[in-house]
């Protein structure tokens, strides 16, 4: 078989994952989000004033536009390798998404409250993000293969 990837495919996917995480930490779950990483709004607001953290949010950011593409090209391969022995629709993508889920972000994440002393609503609100990101990139890249 052919491997062929759709870059296009892979780029919207990327893409899609960085909006999900501007809405999902930022309107969404923000707040929430902030709470459990115990950050007042006080600093919140110092942070924002501050131009160097500002700075190096916005680096930041380009590394997590790298991290969403790298994402979506795995996932994407995951897929692929999959549609080998069955046909790739928009439920193999969502399985795929789903079994990537399980197997390598849930056990990662949970290091944070087992290990770190992040609070369980902190791992429903980053994991979630993680599935949904991955769930919305398998439509994406099912779609278009």
């Amino acid at each position: 078989m052919d491997i062929v990837i759709n870059y296009y495919a892979v780029l919207g996917a990327g893409i899609t994952g960085v909006i999900l995480g501007v809405l999902w930490y930022g309107p969404i779950f923000g707040k929430a989000w902030t709470k459990e990483m115990g950050v007042t709004p006080e600093e919140v607001a110092a942070f924002r004033s501050d131009k160097k953290k500002m700075a190096a949010m916005n680096r930041n950011y380009a590394y997590v536009a790298i991290a969403a593409l790298v994402m979506a090209f795995v996932l994407n391969l995951v897929i692929m390798s999959t549609s080998a022995y069955v046909k790739p629709d928009i439920a193999l993508g969502f399985a795929s998404a789903f079994w990537v889920w399980v197997g390598f972000i849930v056990p990662v994440t949970l290091n944070g409250v087992l290990w770190e002393g992040k609070s369980k609503r902190y791992w429903l609100i980053t994991s979630g993000y993680y599935l949904v990101s991955l769930s919305l990139m398998s439509v994406i890249l099912t779609h278009w293969m």
